[in-house]
């Protein structure tokens, strides 16, 4: 795997951490869970990120794969305003 390819990568698992990191902070604002349910939550979060942000890997034109990434980061955004 060439550099090229990493940089494909860097995007949409940076946006996968950040969106954990927002759950986790979101439901600790909350004073939500239990170490069981820590670590669940931080496995459905990195599944939901993956499928969420990783088929922008696929996408070859780079504005086209910023462009979707960045509508489904206003979606996730929406969710979380919306709570």
């Amino acid at each position: 795997m060439d550099v090229r390819s990493l940089k494909k990568f860097y995007l949409p698992t940076l946006l996968v951490a950040l969106l954990v990191v927002e759950t986790l902070l979101f439901n600790w604002w909350l004073g939500i869970g239990s170490l069981q349910f820590f670590l669940s939550c931080i496995a459905a979060t990195v599944g939901l990120g993956a499928v969420l942000f990783l088929p922008a890997v696929f996408f070859s034109r780079r504005a086209l794969r910023h462009l979707y990434l960045f509508f489904v980061s206003l979606a996730v955004a929406a969710i979380f305003l919306s709570q």
